[in-house]
């Protein structure tokens, strides 16, 4: 290829992203030269798309023009939007805030990512094959596809800040993605009192239902808010306030 593909494998992810910063602390004459961060790390389902900004737009449908011939069932889509995602919780977050365009892929399927991922249930077994065949050539075409492009891509539609840290709530949960299993020492949760076997109802204004909602209510919740949790067959509202 016309540009370096290099394979990046991050340690600690899930501390915060402490791999990936501190590489770039490191690197930071590199980042002008790199054109894209591209992480995959939502699982086992197949790759179905990839957000874009209008000035990258083009780029992209060059690059990806032939993911749809691959194969019927696994339909490609190009998601444009206004502004790249943040944070998502992965390692290009930490390149987007660094002024380095980063994608994390979308992706459909069959498989339960919130029951498989970060749980018990997380074993080989659950890794599936047609998908993963897929995925990697998806993976390889964008690689390459930018690789060889004659220009790096756009630098637009990178966040506005480099200050808004991902709030960790620091529960385990089981299964329904509301009963909390454990409680992180330290942790949002801890400090504001929540007990193993709590079951989240309700995060800011937004009331929970799924795992998913979690997350989406982390982002919107101001720093200061409150959680409503059901205890022993009682409502209880407590002050919450994610770590800065």
């Amino acid at each position: 290829p016309k540009r370096t593909i290099r394979f990046m494998l991050w340690s600690g992810e899930e501390q915060g992203l402490l791999g990936s910063k501190a590489w770039i602390a490191q690197n930071r004459d590199q980042l002008k030269n790199i054109s894209s961060v591209i992480v995959h790390d939502g699982g086992t389902n197949y790759l179905s798309g990839i957000a874009s900004v209008g000035a990258m737009t083009p780029v992209f449908e060059r690059v990806f023009e032939k993911i749809g011939s691959l194969n019927p069932k696994f339909p490609f889509k190009i998601k444009k939007v206004d502004r790249l995602p943040h944070p998502i919780g992965s390692d290009h977050d930490s390149f987007l805030v660094a002024g380095v365009p980063g994608f994390f892929w979308g992706q459909s399927g069959r498989a339960n990512y919130f029951r498989c991922h970060h749980t018990q249930h997380d074993h080989f077994k659950e890794a599936i094959p047609e998908y993963q065949r897929h995925s990697s050539l998806v993976v390889a075409i964008a690689a390459w596809g930018l690789a060889n492009e004659e220009e790096m891509l756009p630098r637009e539609g990178l966040p506005r800040s480099n200050n808004r840290p991902q709030r960790m709530l620091g529960v385990n949960l089981e299964n329904d993605g509301m009963t909390i299993q454990m409680v992180m020492p330290d942790s949002s949760a801890d400090k504001a009192g929540l007990h193993e076997g709590d079951k989240i109802l309700k995060i800011g204004e937004m009331e929970i239902k799924t795992r998913k909602d979690i997350s989406k209510a982390k982002r919107k919740a101001k720093f200061e808010t409150t959680v409503v949790i059901l205890r022993d067959g009682k409502k209880l509202t407590l002050p919450l306030t994610f770590k800065k």
